[in-house]
């Protein structure tokens, strides 16, 4: 009986790993499944420390692929359960994961306090990891509401954390927001450069994920300083990446951008179709970025309808 039940625990934890895998491979559906099993077996046997991790694991995945509301569910679960084995450290990255969903669900009063409480708590650890990417995220929250300053010294200190780490993907995406903020200040060939420095080491560490993202800002700023063509071509290097690695929430915010730029062009046809592709993706999970997906698909079908000039 004990080397069954050590066999069920195993497989448990196997079955988490392997959707580890399966997610960095880009194949969300099998992660899913995998994960599910993961926490449906570690119920049964009452292995709360692997269904805390598994429940994360999940609502990243669900995150990402355009479900903010099961994600909420499955982190708030798994942080109940980090409470209740005294995993300061997983609770703290729980914490961190949940401020970025309020975040992109424009609650930024509730994502401050999340990341306050995951900074504070990373500080006793002395988790520094953690502590960077909470200060980055806290960071973009601050420049949303208003407070650049703030926002730089906050990714000022990230950096220096990542430095000191030898995190490279941690300082690539503390960058990546360094060069939103300079871009937003006005600041277009600083964000450029920051962006240039994000995005090869993004490549040169295999972030497919997150180097689509920084080609989308460059696709903005390219777009801004009179250069069309560069940012339809960013737009579309973003959209392919996304595309292979199944980013359906990356990929639509990509397709709207594209198509409001053909929609400027008067290409309307290829905007309306890129549009409603955006839509297709996210429109029926009820997210923020659902609802501003319409909305862009609204504006060019009634530009399209007006005709070109007007």
């Amino acid at each position: 009986m004990t080397a069954e039940l050590g066999d069920r625990r195993g497989r448990a934890a196997s079955l988490h790993v392997l959707a580890m895998i399966e997610h960095e491979q880009s194949n969300p559906d099998e992660a899913r499944r995998l994960l599910r099993e993961s926490i449906a077996l570690t119920a049964e046997l009452g292995d709360r420390r692997v269904r805390a991790a598994s429940l994360h694991q999940l609502a990243i995945i669900e995150h990402a692929q355009g479900d903010p509301a099961e994600a909420r569910r499955l982190l708030r679960e798994s942080i109940a359960v980090e409470e209740e084995l005294g995993d300061r450290e997983g609770r703290a990255t729980s914490l961190h994961q949940l401020a970025i969903i309020e975040h992109d669900q424009s609650n930024p009063a509730e994502a401050r306090r999340l990341l306050r409480e995951s900074i504070a708590v990373t500080a006793e650890l002395g988790d520094r990891r953690v502590r960077a990417a909470s200060l980055q995220v806290l960071a973009v929250i601050e420049h949303d509401q208003g407070n650049p300053a703030e926002a730089r010294r906050l990714l000022g200190e990230a950096i220096a954390v990542t430095e000191e780490l030898g995190d490279r993907r941690g300082r690539a995406a503390s960058l990546h927001q360094l060069a939103i903020i300079e871009h937003d200040q006005s600041n277009p060939a600083e964000a450029r450069r920051l962006l240039g420095e994000s995005i090869a080491a993004f490549e040169e560490l295999g972030d497919r994920r997150d180097r689509a993202a920084s080609l989308h800002v460059l696709a903005m700023i390219e777009q801004e300083q009179g250069n069309p063509a560069e940012a339809r071509r960013l737009l579309k290097e973003s959209i392919e990446i996304l595309k292979v690695i199944r980013d359906l929430d990356g990929m639509a915010t990509s397709l709207a951008m594209l198509a409001q730029l053909n929609a400027l062009e008067g290409r309307f046809e290829e905007a309306v179709a890129q549009g409603q592709e955006a839509v297709g993706l996210l429109g029926g999970t009820g997210s923020f970025k659902a609802a501003m997906a319409r909305e862009v698909l609204r504006a060019i079908e009634a530009r399209a309808a007006r005709g070109p000039g007007a």
